[in-house]
């Protein structure tokens, strides 16, 4: 038991994400609001995009950084409220698993942009599980009294592109950039 508690929690690839994940979340997080529309949604959520790409990397060892990463950030920058920012941080973070589970499963390979057919699956299975944790954060946030009701369906297309764009664009980024390092290094 003391060894799988270590193995999810405190590990050298955890610890070592953490220190990575957190102070690049915060500022990318940070970026991102100044950018933001009126009701605070951004075009691109590029920390949704890292998330996963270390999630198919690195594999479920990093849960807790990006959870960690993505409570304090939103506690910081966003929503100075604990129940909030830990319940958006534990959707987003429930999201970043499930999408990580569901394309290894079907693509069977961390690196889903060498074949046609593996691109298209990582980019038809990647939208389903976003569009149902964009509804829980934005009912989550009407709940709080952080979002109106009224507002809610902008609210939803809103979280929905960003977390979809950055998954869409700075996932595939990171994983091409990284395949490529690997390739060129282990052939040389």
């Amino acid at each position: 038991m003391k060894k799988l508690f270590g193995q999810l929690f405190f590990n050298k690839t955890s610890i070592l994400s953490f220190v990575i994940l957190l102070p690049i979340h915060f500022y990318l997080a940070k970026i991102s609001g100044i950018f933001a529309f009126s009701d605070g949604s951004a075009t691109i959520w590029p920390s949704s995009g890292i998330f996963l790409a270390a999630m198919m990397l690195l594999g479920p060892k990093v849960w807790l950084p990006i959870f960690v990463s993505d409570w304090i950030a939103g506690e910081a920058l966003y929503y100075h409220s604990l129940p909030v920012s830990f319940s958006i941080a534990a959707i987003d973070t429930v999201e970043v698993i499930g999408v990580s589970l569901v394309v290894l499963h079907f693509v069977k390979r961390t690196d889903p942009f060498v074949r046609i057919a593996s691109t298209l699956r990582y980019f038809l299975l990647l939208a389903p599980i976003p569009a149902l944790t964009a509804g829980l954060t934005i009912t989550t946030l009407c709940l709080f009294g952080v979002s109106n009701w009224d507002a809610f369906w902008s609210g939803y297309r809103g979280w929905l592109c960003g977390v979809l764009t950055g998954e869409f664009v700075i996932t595939p980024f990171i994983l091409c950039v990284w395949h490529s390092i690997n390739q060129y290094f282990g052939q040389n």
